[in-house]
């Protein structure tokens, strides 16, 4: 027997391995009724060196079959809600209803495969219900909430510590005594350089959910040129769907999204901000490590 020949393979075996993550996780619980004090577990959180990762029950089937349509949707549009405020880097709830209970360590080889698990695990209302139709292409949602963790992790991975450069929040809250003050709103403050900007998915399957999130997109956007002094390379970084979420669309909702995201292009070109479009976070995640300028430091 070739002794050396076995030793390289289990050597080259043993270096493609990949170094574990390692973070800290949380259970996210729904109460319905806050006279019962009945739980429902909808969702988890993952912490990763401050970074905040969320998954939530996708399909209500279940939860329908439960509970019934109407609670299903409140349901639902908590979720959304809580979804938003948690990826803001915040672990407390805002409300009586939305419990977040820390659990502890857990680990895996990547932060997609842990959450996945955790919430097949440990919330057993987001198991798919069956509907009887197999083989059904189901539209990929990304949130832009999951677009915003996955570029910070892209660019902490390939950056190191300098990332919080890019995401800087050292920003002076903004406004007067009369109005009150508020941070800016935006995911990307370029520490140093004079460049700001923010970050939104349009992975949506339908068209009134991309026009929320790129109305809201714009408010912000505009809002923090506004009171920027200095003058600023602003740009918005896009993610949009790729060919098979957009073989899953409807003609007239494809038709309804280009008119979207061209009146979009347009109130932004107007406020003379750049928007840079992409379908996946890992390309976008470059051309913001490019703009930034941090890549030739």
């Amino acid at each position: 027997m070739n002794f050396k020949k076995f030793e390289n393979r289990f050597l080259k075996e043993s270096s493609q391995q990949k170094e574990l993550i390692q973070a800290n996780w949380s259970h996210i619980r729904f109460k319905p009724d806050l006279i019962t004090m009945e739980e429902l577990a909808i969702g988890v959180l993952v912490n990763l060196d401050g970074i905040v990762f969320t998954k939530f029950i996708e399909d209500f089937g279940r939860i329908e079959c439960a509970f019934g349509v109407e609670n299903a949707s409140y349901i639902k549009s908590c979720i959304e809600l809580f979804d938003d405020f948690l990826n803001q880097n915040y672990e407390t709830s805002f409300s009586n209803q939305l419990t977040i209970d820390k659990r502890g360590f857990v680990q895996g080889e990547s932060i997609d495969s842990i959450i996945e698990d955790l919430l097949y695990r440990t919330v057993p209302l987001s198991h798919p219900h069956s509907s009887g139709v197999k083989g059904r292409k189901i539209f990929r949602t990304v949130k832009t909430s999951k677009f915003h963790t996955d570029v910070k992790l892209y660019i902490k991975e390939k950056l190191g510590e300098i990332y919080t450069d890019i995401f800087s929040d050292n920003v002076e809250p903004v406004g007067d005594e009369d109005i009150g003050y508020r941070e800016l709103p935006i995911a990307l403050n370029v520490k140093g350089k004079n460049k700001a900007g923010d970050l939104i998915s349009s992975v949506y399957a339908t068209p009134e959910k991309i026009e929320i999130n790129c109305l809201k997109a714009l408010n912000n956007i505009t809002f923090t040129k506004k009171f920027t002094k200095e003058k600023t390379d602003f740009k918005l970084f896009m993610l949009s769907p790729d060919i098979e979420n957009l073989e899953i669309m409807s003609r007239a909702d494809k038709d309804k999204r280009i008119e979207i995201i061209k009146d979009f292009r347009w109130s932004l070109g107007y406020e003379k901000i750049d928007l840079v479009e992409g379908n996946s976070a890992e390309n976008l995640s470059e051309k913001i490590i490019e703009w930034s300028e941090f890549d030739r430091v």
